[in-house]
């Protein structure tokens, strides 16, 4: 089952199936990808340079903490790569 943080209330909470198949149109619409083999999703994003890669990284290291949910993710100079296993964020 896939997991989607809950803004109003603050925490993770689980999708229900029919939640999941209306949300994932969503996420390949927004270039989303969903890991073969995998229970997971996959997007890369690209910046200008370092410093705007660096800095959205940082953004989302906050968040994720506050979900107590870290993604899987890689940085290489101007991208950033990210893998977030059972979760959907909205």
């Amino acid at each position: 089952m896939r997991t989607v943080f809950n803004t109003q209330a603050g925490k993770i909470q689980t999708l229900t199936m029919e939640e999941r198949e209306h949300i994932l149109p969503m996420m390949r619409n927004a270039q989303w990808v969903e890991v073969v083999g995998r229970d997971a999703i996959y997007k890369e994003f690209l910046f200008k340079d370092f410093n705007q890669a660096f800095g959205f990284m940082s953004r989302v290291a906050l968040q994720a903490e506050k979900m107590d949910h870290h993604p899987e993710w890689f940085n290489c100079t101007c991208s950033c790569k990210i893998l977030i296993q059972k979760t959907i964020i909205y």
